[in-house]
């Protein structure tokens, strides 16, 4: 048994073709912010493939395909925001359409040095892998254990939060209430530091670095002139992780850098964010 094992290890280990995936779709995947790739059409291709960046000329990740999911319809894509990573307003627009079948990723590897292959001329969606990049990608994944059978990905479990953060642009008003000052950064990047108000959430809502860490537990954000959501804390960040949600309440509410958001805990895991 332990021989099969093995056998199918090295099979699996021997990468022989890469999926070409454009920004900024390639850079979520590898900061774990997505596990599907959305396509055109089906794959009946699985099991260990390099990712490309396109037009760099480079393997810059190692995943598995576990899966080919569709076509996903209007409702499904809205619904799985979380795992293709396509904004809302693009998927209501239209534009992403015919981008329907989710190509679905379990096991990820991102290569901390990228590793150069020859592009054919034709190719659009894969390249076949010279030898030598072959080699240079199994030498990437020698010793590593992540590519034992799995299913779908499900949630990690959640990493316990840091609680050594940085020193606070104001404290806590009170045992119920705080307020965070708004930088530019937040702005742009649609999020909300909680570092210096995070006696406010109990340590479960707090998770890992990406979406396949979430929290044990979730907590229920009513936004001021927004959409009340439920997400839990980016505990490497102390950001609240829906960034979409959060963006929208900020745009509604015209925030500005060094605008204050108040945070007020009006129940057990709820919250309600108001400009202060």
């Amino acid at each position: 048994m332990n021989n099969n094992n093995e056998t199918q290890k090295e099979s699996r280990m021997n990468i022989t073709r890469a999926l070409i995936i454009a920004e900024p779709w390639i850079g979520k995947i590898l900061n774990g912010e997505k596990d599907w790739e959305m396509r055109s059409t089906h794959t009946s291709i699985s099991g260990t493939v390099g990712l490309i960046a396109k037009g760099t000329g480079t393997v810059v990740g190692i995943a598995e395909i576990i899966g080919s999911k569709g076509p996903l319809s209007h409702e499904d894509m809205l619904g799985n925001v979380h795992r293709h990573g396509i904004p809302s307003n693009m998927i209501e627009s239209g534009e992403v359409a015919k981008w329907n079948h989710a190509w679905q990723l379990g096991k990820l590897k991102k290569l901390s040095t990228p590793v150069p292959y020859q592009h054919k001329n034709g190719a659009v969606t894969w390249v076949t892998l010279g030898e030598e990049t072959q080699k240079q990608l199994q030498a990437e994944l020698a010793g590593e254990d992540w590519l034992q059978e799995g299913s779908a990905p499900q949630p990690a479990e959640p990493a316990a939060p840091k609680l050594a953060y940085t020193a606070p642009v104001r404290v806590a008003t009170g045992a119920n209430e705080g307020e965070v000052v708004i930088t530019q950064g937040n702005l742009n990047n649609n999020h909300i530091y909680v570092r210096n108000v995070v006696e406010l959430f109990p340590p479960e809502c707090f998770g890992g670095s990406n979406r396949r860490e979430l929290a044990s537990q979730l907590i229920t954000l009513h936004l001021d002139k927004a959409e009340t959501v439920k997400c839990d804390i980016d505990g490497t960040k102390k950001i609240f992780r829906d960034r979409r949600a959060i963006g929208q309440f900020l745009k509604l509410n015209n925030f500005v850098a060094n605008d204050k958001v108040l945070i007020k805990r009006i129940a057990d895991l709820e919250y309600e964010l108001s400009k202060a």
